[in-house]
Formats: C-alpha cells, structure tokens, sequence
C-alpha cells in the first residue's frame, strides 16, 4: 500500500478451468502492478484499500480491511543546527543491538524515494520510544551524523555530542534535560530487539540408538519367558437374600 504496488499472488501459474472470472470484476494479478487509486462521483481520489485474511484448516480465522493514511503536509523542519538522537534499552547488549539494527536500517533505506527526512528521524527516536535504563544520546545535524555516531558508538568511540545535558540523561538523569519536542511527525523504525532466550524443558541425555552390537549375543534373540502357573477360573456366587416386603398403609380419610 506505502509503494502503491499489488504484488503478484505467490504460486500462482494458471487459473482453475472450474473458475470463471470473466463477467466479473475480480482477476488474479499474476504480476506486480500497480495500484491505481480510484475516483468517486465528485472525481475526487478514493484512498486505497484492501482486505486482508487469514485462512486455517477451519475456515477463515480473521479479515482485517485495511486503508491508506490521509495524506498530510510535513511540518516544516527546526532550524536548529544539530539535533538530539536518543536509544535506548533494557541492557547494554540490547543497546547495542538495537544501534546496529538502526544503522543496518538507515544504510538499507537511505536511497529509497520514501526516505522520510532527518528531523522526522530523530523525533521518532527521542520522543516515540520509550526511555530504558541503558541509554545513548548525541547530537546530529544530518543522516550523515547519525550513522557517523551509531559506527562510533559500535566500534566503542564516544557518541556524546557537546551538550553537556545529554551525557547527563545517559548518566541517568531525568527526561527535564532533554530539550523540547520540535515539529515533526512519527516515522516507521526497526522496533526493540528482544533478548532471544529459549523457554522450554531441558534435555535429557542421549537417546541409546539400537545397534545390533548393542544387544550381547548371549541374549539375542531373547529367550521366551516362562509359562507362569496356570490359571483357573473360579466361580463366583454371591449369595441374595430376598428383602422382606413392605406393608403399605392405606390412607385413611375421616369426614366430619
């Protein structure tokens, strides 16, 4: 939806012979095209949208419809010189993976038409994530910065920038030495790299693989047990002793 392009339906080679489509709206895109926005009776563009499902052995589990944002104008950029970047974590190795998933991130997407812009960067990072105890902060002018600053912080250079208030907050201080929220609006970003623990019951030892040499020769083929004592089946009486009858009272009724 974001590239405006209908992906090829995976798989797919030629249509079913029991299926016809062809007094119907609906095809099979079978390769990548793209997806034009259709326009209402004013002749004014409807949003994209699409339906999404998700199919079981059971049936259909969910259908999820989906449409495009309103497009909106970016706010125009501070005009400060240099602006604070913050990451932040659980743990300092999650730090660290959380910068190197960020640097992969930028280097990957820094050519693509949709790269949103600098200050749109930092805003998310300073103000769209949560504050965890092991913190980075620096202050950047440009993408160029940012990616210069996560490589030093990687190879274990330095990344405080010359605002004395950031090294403070990744000392531990609070979030009042951060300066204030400038105008700019929330980007996609890599999300927390979680610590990838494995929760499940231990192992036991090796498992013992049948070998013919891990049968003796003295006891292959095994022998044939015993026959034990022969068994004889018994009669069981139980012995009913009939249950005396009740005498049953008649009602009686007495009239005045």
């Amino acid at each position: 939806m974001r590239a405006g392009t209908i992906p090829p339906l995976a798989h797919f080679t030629r249509l079913n012979p029991g299926i016809d489509l062809r007094d119907t709206p609906f095809y099979i895109n079978h390769r990548a095209t793209e997806w034009r926005r259709l326009r209402g009776a004013d002749g004014v563009e409807i949003p994209r949208r699409a339906g999404v499902s998700s199919f079981g052995f059971g049936g259909v589990n969910a259908h999820v419809v989906v449409e495009e944002p309103p497009a909106t104008t970016p706010p125009t950029p501070p005009a400060r010189e240099a602006l604070p970047v913050l990451v932040s974590a659980a743990t300092d190795e999650r730090l660290r993976d959380q910068a190197r998933h960020l640097l992969a991130h930028l280097e990957r997407q820094r050519w693509q038409p949709d790269f949103p812009r600098f200050s749109d960067i930092a805003f998310t990072l300073t103000y769209g994530r949560p504050r965890l105890p092991a913190r980075l902060a620096f202050d950047a002018a440009s993408v160029d910065d940012l990616l210069a600053g996560l490589r030093g912080y990687l190879d274990g250079e330095p990344a405080f920038g010359a605002d004395d208030a950031l090294s403070s907050w990744c000392a531990g201080g609070p979030d009042d030495l951060l300066p204030a929220p400038w105008p700019a609006r929330r980007v996609p970003l890599p999300g927390y790299p979680f610590q990838p623990d494995r929760h499940w019951l231990p192992e036991r030892g090796p498992r013992r693989a049948w070998t013919p040499q891990s049968w003796p020769m003295s006891s292959w083929p095994p022998r044939p047990r015993s026959p034990g004592p022969a068994w004889t089946p018994r009669r069981l009486c139980h012995r009913v002793h009939p249950r005396p009858p009740t005498r049953m009272r008649r009602p009686c009724s007495t009239t005045r």
